[in-house]
């Protein structure tokens, strides 16, 4: 819970746009966080879906990213709600204060989730097959994009804290423990990710190649 710092907020009297520009930043940051782990990831995996026909590349992208992704996105979800919800209490609390009311502003939630649809076992002609090399490089340069997005999102979110004007260093560093939370979850999540994809591709490199071995074998003449 945030803690008043009712000398500051005398000294400098109430206002009320202080707080509703916070929480905008706030909800703007969310909103980017949202667009990145939903819209980015899901262009991510079409880009996939043309490169990688397998039966482990539907288990990989529905049985685990689609699931730690989802994850990742609800615990953000959270994370802001708390922070906006805990701001205007904050606001509220500063208005009676001052003998002033607040208007509180509502936290917008995003029902934006990755969609790994386009992910199929076989193309078009029933083959399956996949191009590791393309597909390893498109794979972690999407991955690095997102990160990049969702990095810049929290750095926003953490210096409209620090710069609101509106709170305490002591109520800076509790809005700044909660977007670590969300920072540690997301990078945890990359790098499972990153584990599991290279799992499964190397799962498949070795399947081929011992398909290839045994068909060669079995055509060798004697």
């Amino acid at each position: 819970m945030l803690k008043l710092d009712i000398q500051r907020f005398e000294e400098m009297g109430y206002n009320e746009g202080l707080i509703h520009n916070l929480i905008n930043s706030e909800q703007s940051a969310y909103d980017d966080i949202m667009t990145a782990l939903g819209d980015k990831m899901t262009s991510m995996v079409g880009e996939i879906a043309g490169l990688w026909y397998a039966g482990n590349a539907v288990t990989f992208f529905n049985q685990y990213l689609k699931p730690v992704v989802d994850d990742t996105a609800n615990v953000t979800t959270q994370q802001f709600e708390n922070i906006i919800n805990t701001v205007n209490s904050a606001g509220d609390g500063w208005a009676r204060t001052t003998e002033n009311s607040y208007g509180a502003v509502s936290f917008n939630a995003s029902g934006k989730q990755v969609d790994v649809s386009s992910i199929k076992s076989v193309d078009g002609n029933g083959s399956s097959y996949m191009t590791k090399g393309t597909t390893s490089e498109t794979f972690n340069t999407r991955l690095n994009e997102i990160t990049q997005s969702v990095s810049s999102a929290l750095e926003t979110a953490k210096s409209a804290a620090s710069n609101s004007g509106f709170l305490s260093s002591e109520n800076e560093g509790t809005l700044e423990q909660s977007l670590a939370t969300i920072a540690s979850k997301f990078e945890d999540m990359m790098n499972n990710i990153r584990t599991e994809f290279n799992r499964a591709m190397d799962t498949k490199e070795g399947a081929y190649k011992a398909t290839e071995t045994s068909v060669t074998e079995s055509m060798t003449l004697g």
